[in-house]
């Protein structure tokens, strides 16, 4: 039969090292089939939370965010002084600019909470308190 991956190669069997989902189709006579199979990366989760940013539109440290491999999905949420949640975002790369309701929120001390999924669905919870620098 024919071979068509996923990737343009046409061999029986491919070498691949990067996590995705990859598909074959076999096409014999009249008859065709396709299957895939979804890699996702071993190894444990690492990751760093840095404790201050500044986003002052110098473009650098703009972003609260967090750093790391294995990481299927994060969770962040932001806290001021007076425990009013000012953020609550998630994805594969989440990320808080420092502002609330579209206004600079003020130079200071924020606390925040973050939930971390690896691609076995462990959960790591942390959390501690961010500078905001201005």
């Amino acid at each position: 039969g024919t071979y068509l991956w996923s990737t343009g190669q046409t061999s029986p069997s491919i070498y691949v090292s990067d996590p995705g989902l990859y598909w074959l189709r076999v096409q014999k006579n009249q008859c065709e089939s396709t299957d895939s199979i979804q890699l996702r990366p071993c190894g444990e989760m690492q990751y760093f939370v840095p404790n201050a940013f500044s986003p002052n539109a110098d473009l650098n440290n703009q972003l609260f965010k967090v750093y790391g491999s294995n990481i299927q999905s994060i969770h962040i949420q932001i806290f001021n002084a007076w425990g009013e949640q000012l953020a609550d975002i998630e994805g594969t790369d989440p990320a808080w600019d420092g502002s609330f309701e579209g206004q600079i929120c003020p130079q200071g001390l924020y606390l925040y909470k973050i939930q971390l999924t690896d691609f076995n669905n462990k959960k790591v919870y942390t959390g501690g308190l961010l500078q905001l620098l201005r």
